[in-house]
Formats: C-alpha cells, sequence, structure tokens
C-alpha cells in the first residue's frame, strides 16, 4: 500500500476527489475514485492505496471543488515495478597476478539501473556500476569470491549470480638444488 500526499486548500473549499487509472494521464479515461475528502489538507495524506496495482503505468488525479462551483485538477503519473531484473551471468580471470577481471552478461531490461558487484560477501563499491566489466586491482594474495546482481530504477534487485571463485599468488614456488661432493678417485 502507499499513501497519495498532497494539498487541496481554499478559502471557498467544499470537497475534493482522488482517481485513479491506468496508463499515461494523457491518455487515462476510466477512472476509479480512491476517496473523497471535505477537509482541507496541505502537504498531507490525502488518501491511500491500500492494494498496489499489477505491474504498469498509471494516473492519480485529484479534483478541488469550491462553493461557487468551480474545480481545479491535478495529476501525476507514475509506474508500478515489482519485477527484478533477470541475474547476470558472472566470469572472472586473473591477470597481471594481481588483478582479477570480471566479465558479466548484459541485462536487456529497459528500466535497468546498473549491478552492483560482491567480492567476498562485500560491495566492492557503494555506486552501480553501470558497464559490463571491470578490473579489480591490486589485490593482496588469497581466495576471491564473486557474485554479481542487477537492480532496476524502482529498486527491484535480481538475485545473486553463481559465486566465481579466483585465487591470487603471488608467492614463487620454493626451488632448491643440491649437489654431491665428488671425492677424487671414486666412481660414480
Amino acid at each position: 500500500s502507499f499513501d497519495v500526499v498532497g494539498t487541496v486548500f481554499d478559502a471557498n473549499f467544499v470537497d475534493y476527489t482522488v482517481e485513479l487509472s491506468t496508463g499515461n494521464c494523457v491518455e487515462a479515461a476510466k477512472w476509479v475514485p480512491l476517496h473523497n475528502g471535505e477537509t482541507a489538507v496541505q502537504n498531507a495524506k490525502l488518501a491511500e492505496v491500500s492494494v498496489l496495482p499489477a505491474d504498469g503505468e498509471y494516473c492519480l488525479k485529484l479534483t478541488a471543488f469550491d462553493k461557487a462551483g468551480r474545480e481545479s485538477e491535478a495529476t501525476i503519473g507514475f509506474k508500478v515495478d515489482t519485477m527484478p531484473p533477470a541475474v547476470p551471468q558472472l566470469s572472472a580471470s586473473v591477470e597481471g597476478k594481481i588483478n582479477v577481471h570480471l566479465q558479466w552478461t548484459g541485462n536487456d531490461e529497459p528500466d535497468l539501473a546498473g549491478y552492483r558487484l560482491l567480492r567476498n560477501d562485500q560491495f566492492v563499491s557503494n555506486d552501480l556500476l553501470v558497464g559490463q566489466e571491470l578490473l579489480d586491482e591490486n589485490l593482496s594474495n588469497g581466495t576471491y569470491v564473486y557474485q554479481i546482481l542487477a537492480i532496476d530504477h524502482a529498486g527491484n534487485e535480481s538475485e545473486l549470480s553463481e559465486p566465481v571463485s579466483v585465487e591470487i599468488d603471488t608467492t614463487p614456488p620454493a626451488v632448491r638444488l643440491r649437489s654431491e661432493e665428488r671425492r677424487v678417485g671414486e666412481v660414480w
């Protein structure tokens, strides 16, 4: 549910109506009354929408009437979006021994806002990523597990991608040579 907030006020105010229609405000034609009020309201709740409508575009209309029979009208459009984006597919490879090159499939939802990347269950950045790759640089030795999710403009988040694990190892292998002493006159 959500509240419809606004202002309806006049010295000769009589009442107001809040209505809802599907579609954008230019094409809205089938209005459903949400609330009728007889008290002036200033920057406060005019009505409550108790059940969220189905995903789509909608228009709210506020109509106020005064004692002389005049009316004023205001409309505002909004979208309902409850569908999360698809889960991106993530891949990773070590580059230059201390960097991880991450790539993911791009989502094609028209309302995609960006991506959030996690390294070892922590977000790599507070900002949304808008591309489809990232170079995570100057990492220390260790195992790094990455996951990514997509976010749309309504704030809906996809599920996390499958984890991708990479190992950063800059420690060279230990090597040692041993030589046997030869004694003069000894046969091998």
